[in-house]
C-alpha cells in the first residue's frame, strides 16, 4: 500500500457563471491528474457564490446529485482516476443546501455533508427552502477517515466537539470567506485570521486542508490562499491570497485499509 497520497488544493478566479466555472474545475482536474495527483480539492459554493436569498435565481443556480453538473464531475473523476472534493450551492428535493461533495476515482459520490452553521445565510432569511444539515460523520478512504466542516462551522463549538469526537485523519475545511476591507490582505490573515483559524483546527485535533474559494467579482472578494495543516495545527504547505492556486501536497496515507466505505447520507 501507498506510504503517502498526493492532494491538490484548488483555487481558480471565480466567475458568476456555473458554466464557466465548472469548465474550469474540469481544467483543474485534468491538471492535478497530469501532476500525479491522486485527489483534487475545491472550495465552498465552487459555481455558484454565497445565495442571493432570492429562491427562484439561487434555485436556477443550484446543482443537483442528478444533475449535469455532478455528472460531468463524475466522468471527470472516473475519466482521470481521481478523487474530486468541492463545494457547491445543492437542490434537493426543492431545497437549498451550502453541500461538501466527495466522488472517488471511480466516479461514484461517496459522502455529502450539508452546512450546519447558518453563516452563508443572512439573519433576515426565514425561508423555508434554505436547509442546515445535522450529521457529522466520516467517510473511510484508501487513504485515511475523512471529514468534512463548511466555513463558519468550524467557529462552533458543538461542531467542533462532534468532529473530535469522531477523529477523522483528514478534515476538509471548504470556505467562501473574504474580509470586510474587500482587499487580499496577507499581512492581516498572516498576523489575525489564520493563528484564530488554526487555533480552532487544534481543537478538532486532525490534520486538515484548508481551500477557500478565489473571488474578483463585485462585492465577493474571496482571498483564496489554501493550506495543508498538521494534527498540532502547524502550517506545511499554503499559497498566497488573492492568487489563484493548485497547491500540491505530498501527505501520509492513514487508512487501515484500502476498502473505502461510503458514508449513509451520500445518496
Amino acid at each position: 500500500m501507498k506510504k503517502t497520497f498526493k492532494i491538490a488544493l484548488a483555487c481558480f478566479w471565480y466567475r458568476k457563471s456555473v458554466g464557466e466555472n465548472l469548465k474550469t474545475l474540469l481544467d483543474h482536474v485534468k491538471k492535478a491528474a497530469a501532476q500525479g495527483c491522486d485527489m483534487v480539492c475545491f472550495g465552498e459554493a465552487v459555481f455558484s457564490g454565497m445565495p442571493s436569498e432570492d429562491y427562484a435565481r439561487d434555485l436556477k443556480l443550484a446543482i443537483s446529485l442528478d444533475g449535469p453538473q455532478a455528472r460531468a464531475i463524475s466522468r471527470s473523476a472516473a475519466d482521470n482516476n481521481i478523487w474530486i472534493a468541492f463545494g457547491a450551492m445543492e437542490q434537493r428535493r426543492g431545497n437549498l443546501y451550502d453541500t461538501a461533495l466527495l466522488y472517488n476515482n471511480k466516479g461514484r459520490l461517496v459522502h455529502r455533508y450539508a452546512r450546519i452553521s447558518r453563516g452563508w445565510l443572512t439573519p433576515r432569511n426565514k425561508q423555508k427552502a434554505y436547509k442546515m444539515g445535522k450529521a457529522v460523520r466520516a467517510v473511510k478512504t484508501p487513504f485515511g477517515r475523512f471529514a468534512f466542516e463548511i466555513c463558519g462551522d468550524i467557529y462552533d463549538e458543538g461542531i467542533r466537539a462532534r468532529l473530535n469526537a469522531l477523529s477523522p485523519d483528514y478534515l476538509f475545511c471548504l470556505m467562501w470567506r473574504s474580509f470586510a476591507s474587500g482587499k487580499y490582505d496577507q499581512t492581516y490573515w498572516e498576523k489575525v485570521e489564520r493563528p484564530e483559524y488554526l487555533r480552532q483546527l487544534r481543537g478538532v485535533g486532525s490534520a486538515a486542508f484548508f481551500v477557500n474559494t478565489l473571488s474578483r467579482e463585485k462585492d465577493e472578494h474571496t482571498f483564496g490562499g489554501p493550506m495543508a495543516i498538521s494534527k498540532r495545527g502547524r502550517v506545511l504547505k499554503e499559497g498566497r491570497l488573492g492568487k489563484p492556486a493548485l497547491l500540491v501536497c505530498d501527505v501520509p496515507v492513514l487508512a487501515k485499509e484500502s476498502k473505502q466505505s461510503p458514508s449513509r447520507n451520500c445518496r
